[in-house]
């Protein structure tokens, strides 16, 4: 008999907010509303046992590794405001959480994972970084209604994310950690670990030689590369040692370390500062 367990829903705000404004054109009033609507359809269909929402922070660690990280995104500083509007009305019902020094992403990836031993987890996010995790049974949510957990990206869904240009998807969940590592991610500004090396070889190599039960290091690393028998990928990959532990760095969400946890805080902000009890009744539900 299969063990039923509750559900646990982690959000990644950021990315909520970058959805909702990029459909409202812009419009900070409607996209406050908008998201506050999403939330309290949350809050009412009580579907979910806990819900955590997650704040982004400055990664410096990442930003000290590779200075371009991310630097391709557009700094919008005005958003501060209605993002601060947002936390405050939403840590009344739910737990807000972030790191000023570390990423959402990271964040959201080391709640969620370890949920997962104890709750039916699900990310609400279309960041493909968190495909991941699904590995370790994170599900990923496309779609609510009516507060309720309507769609959930499936395997063959999340593999498909990840053709080649031959329309082939990956072939197991573990390989799309890897896989991104040699792939980069334009969108975070991270490059290829190998510039010009051939989706046969990155292929080959995670599916063959990829050591996937032990916690990476370079030493790992090392170790698998020299099991590759041909020599022109092995001689590139050796060349690239320094990139591929770069990329490991970046793109890593499934193996965020215990002591994580130290840099998380829950946020919790009055909502009588700055006028911002004027989103919330006499009866303590938020109103816009």
């Amino acid at each position: 008999m299969t063990e039923h367990k509750h559900k646990a829903l982690v959000v990644d705000l950021s990315n909520v907010w970058n959805r909702y404004l990029f459909a409202r054109k812009g419009d900070f009033s409607q996209t406050v509303g908008s998201i506050l609507h999403l939330f309290k359809s949350i809050y009412q269909a009580k579907q979910s046992m806990k819900v955590y929402i997650v704040l982004d922070g400055k990664p410096c660690e990442k930003y000290e590794e590779f200075k371009e990280y991310k630097k391709n995104r557009k700094h919008n500083p005005d958003k501060y405001i209605p993002m601060k509007v947002l936390s405050s009305v939403l840590c009344q019902y739910f737990t807000v959480v972030g790191g000023k020094r570390v990423e959402g992403d990271d964040v959201v990836a080391y709640i969620a994972k370890r949920l997962t031993k104890n709750y039916d987890t699900y990310i609400f996010s279309n960041d493909k970084d968190f495909l991941q995790l699904m590995q370790f049974g994170v599900k990923i949510v496309t779609q609510f209604k009516k507060g309720l957990i309507e769609c959930v990206i499936t395997e063959e869904e999340a593999l498909a994310k990840f053709k080649n240009n031959q329309g082939t998807p990956l072939k197991e969940l573990k390989h799309i950690l890897p896989y991104r590592v040699f792939k980069g991610d334009s969108s975070d500004g991270i490059p290829p670990a190998i510039h010009g090396l051939y989706d046969k070889y990155i292929r080959e190599f995670i599916e063959n030689y990829w050591i996937y039960d032990k916690e990476f290091s370079e030493d790992l690393l090392m170790t698998m590369i020299g099991g590759v028998k041909d020599s022109g990928l092995k001689s590139k990959l050796t060349l690239n040692i320094n990139n591929i532990m770069r990329n490991w760095m970046l793109t890593n969400l499934a193996y965020i370390p215990d002591d994580f946890k130290s840099n998380i805080q829950k946020v919790w902000y009055k909502l009588d500062v700055n006028g911002l009890s004027e989103y919330v009744d006499g009866e303590g539900m938020y109103k816009w």
